[in-house]
């Protein structure tokens, strides 16, 4: 998502939801190139083992040697959506739709840092396909936060 306004040298957000459990990952960066989404996959790999599918937009941050060498390794399959159909990837487009409210109503306009609580606050709510909460299909209910 973006461009945004400058925040700490920070412009775009970059989302990734499981499809599965509406679990929302979302990373701040200065650029959206095809270097910031390489390493944005391989913290998700790190975290939670290679997906079977990645479906993106045509970006040019996506539709790259780069990435696609990256998920070959991982033997993962990149789908890309179709061309100005925002439907074709409707969950992304969920999920970016309810991180900018909560973005909008959250941070003050002098363009103060997004905290990591704001994409839990996205994931705490209940998903509407099977009326549950998110977190718990992950494996493992996490520690509640301590907001500073």
């Amino acid at each position: 998502m973006g461009p945004f306004p400058d925040s700490r040298g920070n412009k775009y957000i970059l989302v990734a939801v499981d499809y599965v459990s509406k679990w929302a990952e979302a990373k701040a960066s200065p650029t959206n190139d095809a270097k910031v989404v390489v390493d944005f996959v391989k913290s998700l790999v790190c975290r939670y083992g290679c997906p079977k599918a990645i479906i993106s937009d045509r970006g040019t941050h996506f539709a790259n040697y780069l990435l696609e060498k990256t998920l070959k390794r991982y033997g993962v399959h990149h789908r890309f959506s179709t061309a100005y159909h925002l439907h074709a990837n409707g969950q992304a487009e969920n999920t970016n739709k309810a991180l900018k409210r909560i973005l909008e109503k959250t941070i003050p306009n002098r363009g103060s840092n997004p905290k990591p609580y704001r994409t839990c606050t996205a994931d705490n709510k209940t998903c509407t396909a099977d009326n549950k909460n998110p977190i718990p299909n992950r494996g493992s209910n996490p520690k509640p936060y301590r907001y500073n």
